[in-house]
């Protein structure tokens, strides 16, 4: 699947790492020092959350007293670590054992349930306290509330436009909140709980980090400084159940990444609440019976095995599906359901479906009492957003802008998939339903060095919302290039400075790889083997710049989109694409040759060809530029601009013949003083007619040098004839021509802009362009 590769202009200089910080937001030097060496000193006070004074009290009353608690959890990662924490930390600090429940997904669902509260009021229960669920359950809150029973919510989804009747909300993302961070996991949400009661949290990050990465919160801000330091701790965690089960997944505890807890570490306990009783996660967390420990880990690990194969077994009959029911040319979201799918399971497929069609997906498994689904989201799609606009056919739903839950009548399936392709219709473009990858920075193959990954490797850990620096090299055509691997699967590759490169799932591009000019979008490692340590590219992908179906890379600054295209070689394709999009283009063509065909080949009242700015009417309105020729200076492209409407997009389609034929061009029809002194000689001093010299020089250029030499009085020329006037003496000065001068500034000028308009990096013509245009 082709991407669109999207690169943005940073705002501040410096280095490449303060450039690359700078573009997720983090700038300045004490911005810069708190993201590398942030600590748990640089935590935000918890009492900034709205109600924690209040939730603090209440449990501090409640312990004292020797009030009954229960911690109500969740069945994922995030709800099975908050809990743990919550438990472990009473245990650990107030000598005081709480009750936990974390409800069934398969038989309760998600959050809290009227049957399960009956069952604490009558256990006699006074006090809940919900941690990653409880901020819409508006009604078995108000139920819990109306039979006596106390409830302190934490969460972290988005609340409604109502808070629950609880005693106290703590949630970053209520809408009078002036926490600094909204985007905690539910598990960090309840580490500022800890934080706010007292004593020592700290021990017990390992299970903070482990939540907050399976929730794939953004690692950013607070959430950097937890999984940092919780990674740290996870390397010699005093928790017993991690270390069984970081052992029976054979990791090496003493180098654990975050990347390592995301894909191997969590699944096991995620796998508990998918397939059976999440009940298993929170033993494995509390228990300090090594033995216990092993024997949960073992069953945890042989769970998430037969979940690995419900889930393949699922997405298959998925892929059928999509193949009979889904047209792909025009529906924009995919909704499939099935009697015969694991309600647990059929999320992570939906995941996987995005990664092959990038369209949101709704999974529903039909079951005797309803039908449940899960939903995953494209980036430019609020699939929760989504929901609200479907409500009226659903029981109920909630979750995030990307990944969100849904009940409804089995009868209203087929309602519910035209009327949330009635809103992705509605609410979004062709473009949003097209992958996108941020490119950090475009760099030269002579940059990258053992030093230059260390910098980037301070940014570490990597994960959501900090992802690995994708760099990129452009215009390039690579070296030594093989597939290798079982099936062959896998690329090998060099560049000119002998730097090696690995592009997984891309042997079967070998051969086009080896033979074309490419744009390289990668990663650096550090590749051990065999005692040594080199610097390697990974490959995240790569862009064929001379081809029409590859998207163009886009540079993004402010409201400017320049899109590189330059070098294709199928202009007219690329063309045909544009007006697919409905959209209003206008082409800067500038050959008569190529003006004719492409009349004759695109036939189109939504392309405006012209050959000059001047050639734009003033109240011709385009929504997109396209140069298929090279202007010749930078006021010429910049006075194409106020045509644009909105949104400044302008497509780069010329290249390396199109730059020749404007050199060419200048040097015929604005000589140089060499081909004047050259001429200057031939005619003044020699005296060779009109026939001798035309022959041997080019026509236009020798009739502009005969109009300076005319203009400094040294010819008079009429018609097609010239006479020698008396010479000057000395040498031949041209300073004195206003026609020379000007020639001189139109070359300066042509020089200036070439530079600029074939340059690798586009930032700086989008900034002269701004200067020039509007």
């Amino acid at each position: 699947m082709h991407k669109k590769w999207l690169i943005t202009e940073s705002e501040h200089g410096g280095s490449l790492l303060e450039k690359i910080l700078s573009k997720r937001g983090i700038k300045g030097q004490q911005a810069i020092e708190k993201f590398i060496s942030g600590t748990l000193v640089d935590l935000y006070d918890p009492f900034m959350l709205p109600d924690m004074d209040r939730a603090v009290k209440r449990i501090k009353e409640a312990i004292t007293a020797g009030e009954k608690i229960l911690i109500y959890g969740d069945y994922d990662v995030d709800g099975i670590t908050a809990s743990a924490l919550l438990y472990k930390f009473f245990q650990d600090n107030f000598s005081y054992t709480a009750d936990y429940y974390l409800p069934n997904r398969l038989h309760e669902g998600y959050g809290l349930n009227q049957e399960a509260l009956t069952g604490f009021i009558e256990k006699s229960y006074d006090l809940i306290i919900t941690v990653d669920c409880g901020i819409t359950a508006l009604v078995e809150i108000e139920y819990a509330v109306n039979n006596g029973l106390d409830v302190i919510i934490t969460d972290h989804h988005e609340p409604g436009e109502i808070l629950p009747s609880a005693w106290a909300v703590i949630n970053p993302k209520r809408r009078d909140s002036t926490f600094p961070f909204r985007n905690l996991a539910g598990v960090g949400v309840a580490y500022k709980l800890c934080q706010g009661l007292g004593g020592k949290a700290e021990k017990f990050l390992d299970i903070v980090a482990l939540g907050s990465i399976a929730d794939i919160v953004p690692l950013q801000d607070e959430n950097r400084i937890l999984v940092k330091e919780g990674i740290n701790r996870l390397r010699n965690t005093e928790v017993p159940g991690l270390n069984v089960l970081i052992e029976s997944l054979n990791l090496n505890s003493e180098n654990i990444t975050a990347g390592q807890v995301g894909y191997i570490l969590a699944p096991p306990l995620n796998a508990a609440g998918r397939m059976e009783d999440p009940e298993l996660g929170i033993k494995l967390l509390i228990t300090d019976d090594k033995k216990e420990a092993k024997e949960i880990a073992s069953r945890l690990i042989a769970i998430n095995k037969e979940r690995q194969q419900e889930e393949e077994r699922i997405y298959q009959e998925a892929l059928k599906q999509v193949e009979s029911e889904i047209d792909l040319e025009h529906e924009r979201c995919i909704v499939l359901s099935s009697t015969n799918w694991h309600r647990g399971v059929i999320g992570i497929v939906a995941s996987r479906l995005i990664e092959k069609y990038y369209l949101p997906v709704v999974l529903i498994a039909e079951e005797p009492d309803g039908a449940r689904g899960s939903c995953r989201s494209v980036d430019k799609v609020n699939i929760f957003r989504a929901l609200e606009y479907c409500s009226e056919l659903l029981d109920n739903y909630g979750g995030h802008a990307q990944a969100a839950g849904l009940a409804l009548q089995k009868e209203k399936i087929q309602q519910f998939r035209e009327k949330l392709n009635e809103y992705m219709l509605a609410e979004h473009k062709v473009d949003d339903f097209i992958p996108a990858l941020s490119l950090d920075e475009i760099i030269n193959p002579g940059e990258i060095d053992r030093i230059l990954w260390e910098k980037l490797d301070r940014m570490k850990p990597h994960g959501a919302g900090n992802p690995r620096p994708v760099l990129m090299i452009n215009d390039i055509n690579l070296q030594q290039v093989f597939a290798v691997g079982k099936g062959k699967k896998h690329l090998k590759f060099k560049l000119d400075n002998g730097l090696e490169g690995i592009g997984f799932g891309y042997g079967n591009m070998k051969d086009r790889i080896a033979r074309e000019k490419v744009d390289l979008a990668f990663q650096l490692a550090l590749n051990r083997w065999n005692g040594k340590e080199e610097i390697q590219l990974n490959l995240k992908d790569v862009n064929f710049r001379e081809a029409a179906d590859s998207h163009p890379v886009c540079f993004k600054w402010q409201n400017w989109n320049l899109y590189d295209k330059r070098d294709c070689r199928d202009k007219l394709s690329y063309l045909q694409n544009l007006i697919k999009q409905d959209k209003r283009v206008g082409v800067y063509l500038n050959n008569n040759k190529k003006h004719r065909r492409y009349l004759t080949r695109l036939e189109s009242d939504r392309l405006l060809f012209f050959s000059s700015s001047s050639a734009l009417h003033k109240n011709e309105q385009v929504d997109e530029l396209v140069l298929v020729s090279m202007p010749f200076s930078l006021q010429e492209m910049a006075d194409m601009i106020p045509s644009l409407k909105n949104e400044i997009k302008i497509h780069l389609l010329y290249g390396r013949e199109e730059y020749l034929i404007n050199k060419r061009l200048i040097e015929e029809l604005l000589p140089d003083r060499i081909f004047l002194r050259k001429l200057y000689s031939r005619v003044i001093i020699n005296q060779d007619s009109p026939d001798i010299i035309y022959q041997k020089y080019n026509r236009r250029a020798v009739n502009k040098g005969l109009e300076i030499f005319e203009e400094l009085e040294l010819i008079d020329i009429i018609k097609d004839r010239w006479n020698i006037l008396p010479q000057p003496s000395g040498k031949l000065d041209l300073s004195g021509s206003m026609m020379y001068n000007n020639i001189v500034n139109i070359k300066e000028e042509f020089t200036r802009f070439s530079e600029l308009a074939v340059s690798n990096n586009l930032f700086e013509l989008i900034k002269e362009l701004k200067i020039g245009g509007r």
